[in-house]
């Protein structure tokens, strides 16, 4: 699945179950930081895998999540 914009991945998340989130920061509507914290705030969510996706500094990202992000650009 993928989602246009920050708030088109919450509708979707909140209709359909996943295993894993690959999260782009760089969402309009909704920022993908608002997206990764309404996902963490969520208690059945709360231990979702979500992989960040940032061309900005690595210092952006919580320490817990370094294990789980992809630095832009990304070659597949």
């Amino acid at each position: 699945m993928a989602a246009a914009d920050g708030l088109n991945a919450l509708a979707l998340l909140d209709q359909t179950k996943v295993d894993v989130v690959v999260l782009d920061l760089g969402l309009p509507r909704v920022s993908g930081w608002d997206v990764y914290r309404d996902l963490r705030s969520r208690p059945y969510m709360a231990e979702l895998p979500i992989i960040i996706v940032t061309g900005n500094d690595l210092r952006d990202i919580p320490p817990q999540e370094l294990s789980s992000f992809l630095q832009k650009p990304v070659d597949p």
